[in-house]
């Protein structure tokens, strides 16, 4: 293969997955179903604590999300109720920034993100990482539940 080609065939590869009219609705809901099945795997890691009755999980509640230069869309947020203490996933991005893709987690005191980078060596769930403060580690169920511990924590401290 000559240079130019291979050139070429990598600026095709690296433009498929930016959004155009013609493939702007497929690639959000691709990125739809990427938060979905991400919300899926989270439940189940919550699913003793649900038991236990400890927390409850609201899914299903759209959110509008605008990227600049793009038409707005929806996606679903996830939601965690620990007492009255709510941790919200929402979908922030998907087209924006070096990532594949951004969630904020947060509560009205405390933040952190979820982020996908498909470009990333894969070391937990799929392609994902927690991101709080400057830190990045692997989606897995150990970091996820520790950020929930680290998030309420911070949380309680502004209430005593």
């Amino acid at each position: 293969m000559g240079e130019l080609q291979e050139f070429l065939e990598q600026e095709k590869e690296k433009r498929k997955n930016k959004p155009t009219p013609d493939n702007f609705d497929r690639l959000v809901r691709e990125w739809q179903l990427q938060v979905k099945e991400l919300y899926d795997q989270l439940e189940t890691w919550l699913e003793p604590e649900r038991k236990e009755e400890l927390i409850d999980i609201l899914r299903g509640y759209p959110v509008s999300v605008r990227e600049e230069g793009l038409p707005e869309w929806e996606v679903d947020v996830f939601v965690i109720f620990f007492g009255e203490l709510e941790i919200i996933l929402k979908p922030e991005s998907r087209f924006r920034g070096e990532n594949k893709g951004v969630l904020k987690i947060e509560t009205d005191k405390t933040h952190g993100k979820i982020i996908r980078c498909p470009e990333r060596e894969v070391t937990g769930f799929n392609d994902w990482f927690i991101k709080q403060e400057d830190e990045k580690k692997p989606l897995t169920e150990n970091n996820f539940k520790q950020t929930l511990k680290n998030i309420i924590k911070k949380a309680g401290k502004f209430t005593d």
